[in-house]
């Protein structure tokens, strides 16, 4: 059974808003390069996941599945914007029971991250979604920013979540990150 199938992946970086700029690009082509120039190349984390097909919308669109224990590993340590971003992931769970990690912000040394926890957004320090906005089997789209004032804010399908106020950096991605 595949954990979830993420179909699309994005990220933003800034330092000012009005200078945001498209840094780096995932769509799963049958391969996990980045779509713009200087963007890393995404690894596996274990085992090999599998490219599909989803749905979402009305559109056909290529997705990479995932299994349980598995993920993705995303280096930008050699990025100099890493603590101002906005991060954009379309995903598909197909078991919502317990904590599942989304998003590690510390390469795996800890439980820092943001989580799926039977349907509800969590983040590791007890900031945690109202209701439950992921469903079973269905696409959605998960957006994380943070901004200059250390807010990070977390939606699903335009939908608040959580909002919280980071002033140690933990949510910083300055470093090798997890997903």
């Amino acid at each position: 059974m595949t954990f979830k199938t993420i179909i699309c992946f994005t990220l933003l970086f800034s330092n000012q808003i009005i200078n945001a700029a498209l840094l780096a690009d995932y769509v799963f082509e049958n391969n996990l390069n980045g779509n713009i120039t200087g963007a890393p190349d995404i690894e596996y984390l274990g085992v090999s996941s599998i490219f599909e097909t989803g749905m979402i919308q009305g559109l056909s669109v290529k997705a990479l599945g995932i299994d349980l224990d598995t993920g993705l590993k995303l280096d930008i340590s050699n990025w100099s914007i890493c603590d101002e971003y906005t991060l954009v992931i379309h995903g598909l769970v197909d078991d919502l029971i317990g904590y599942k990690k989304l998003i590690d912000f510390r390469n795996l040394s800890g439980d820092i991250g943001i989580y799926n926890n039977d349907g509800t957004l969590v983040y590791v320090n007890g900031h945690s979604a109202p209701t439950v906005g992921i469903f079973e089997g269905t696409y959605f789209q998960l957006v994380v920013t943070r901004d200059s004032n250390d807010l990070v804010t977390a939606y699903i399908d335009g939908e608040l979540q959580f909002s919280f106020t980071d002033n140690s950096l933990i949510t910083s991605m300055c470093s090798t990150d997890n997903f």
